[in-house]
Parts: structure tokens; C-alpha cells; sequence
């Protein structure tokens, strides 16, 4: 039964949307071959109203009227450009820097009994650490967690893979997050 098959299709099409402080660019651009270009087939503009997606939650759904906007002009010139509306399913954002943060979160242990294996209950233990301090970034609301980058594990100052059964006396494991206004 090959339609049970899981296959992964690229996307042809994507909206680009730039979020600035005065006004909303869309753009779509798609591929029609695996071997074409990718070409830009519609674009679209929209005052941002005076909203501002740096000032939180509600500028930031106030704005979605103006993305709407920009989106749907975008999408009805690609019917003037290749014969059909292309409406893609992947959306690429350009946010402002403001908009942005990131933070490395540091869990660190000495170690009593540093000739004993490492324990993977001593393991998950460093780890929800650094999960509780990325959810402080965030528990106000105003900051969303957008992503956490694969933590790096360091025995004695020393970058690891693994650090189950290993012996050492201080071990740390950090971790990148990116999050989103």
C-alpha cells in the first residue's frame, strides 16, 4: 500500500512577509521544478496601522489584520503572473530584532562523589534545571519560547556527547533559547 507511505514533499511555494514598523511587505515566490529558479509571482503591501509587534501580545494580533492585507494582495497578483492563485502553505517571517531574544541557560553541579558514575537521574535532574530557567524567561507572558538549541554537556571543562556512567566532579549542561515577543 504505497499511499500509507510517509513521504516528504517540498515546498513549491512560500510567503515571505516583513513585519516593519510602518508597513507590511508580502511577497510569494515559488519553484515550478525541482531545477527552476525560485521566482518572486506576487507582492503585497499594508500599513501597519501604528501597531508595533515589539509591544507585546496585542500589537502583535492587531498587526495580523495588516499581514492578512499584504498576504491576500500578494497572492491575487500571482494570479496575473503565472494564470492561478498560488496560495503556499509555508510562511517565512522577517521580524524586527527587538523582537527577538535569546538566552543561554547554565545548569551546574559539583559533584560529592566525583569517582561515581554519573546517574541519568542526576542527568535528567541538570536538564529540568535548565527547562525551569528557560519557562522564567517567559513566565510573564510577554515572551513566548519560540525554540531550545541541543544542549552541550561539559565534564571538568571538557565538551562530552555522553555523559551517562562517566566519572568527573563538576558537570554543566547549557542550552541556547530563542524566544519570540
Amino acid at each position: 500500500m504505497d499511499f500509507l507511505k510517509a513521504t516528504s514533499q517540498k515546498p513549491k511555494a512560500y510567503s515571505l512577509v516583513d513585519v516593519g514598523q510602518d508597513t507590511i511587505k508580502a511577497v510569494i515566490a515559488w519553484q515550478q521544478t525541482d531545477m527552476a529558479e525560485l521566482e518572486f509571482i506576487g507582492y503585497g503591501l499594508a500599513e501597519a496601522g501604528g501597531h508595533d509587534i515589539t509591544g507585546g501580545r496585542l500589537e502583535a494580533e492587531a498587526i495580523m489584520a495588516s499581514v492578512n492585507i499584504a498576504l491576500s494582495q500578494a497572492e491575487d497578483y500571482s494570479q496575473q503572473i503565472v494564470g492561478q492563485k498560488i496560495v503556499p502553505d509555508e510562511v517565512i517571517f522577517s521580524l524586527p530584532g527587538r523582537a527577538t531574544m535569546g538566552e543561554l541557560f547554565i545548569a551546574k553541579q559539583v559533584r560529592p562523589r566525583p569517582t561515581e558514575p554519573i546517574s541519568a537521574k542526576e542527568l535528567a535532574n541538570l536538564h529540568q534545571r535548565v527547562e525551569r530557567m528557560a519557562q522564567q524567561l517567559v513566565k510573564d507572558g510577554t515572551w513566548q519560547l519560540l525554540t531550545m538549541l541541543e544542549p552541550t554537556i561539559r565534564l571538568d571543562d571538557q565538551i562530552i556527547l555522553r555523559a551517562l556512567a562517566r566519572t568527573g566532579r563538576e558537570i554543566s549542561i547549557s542550552r541556547y533559547g530563542l524566544a519570540v515577543q
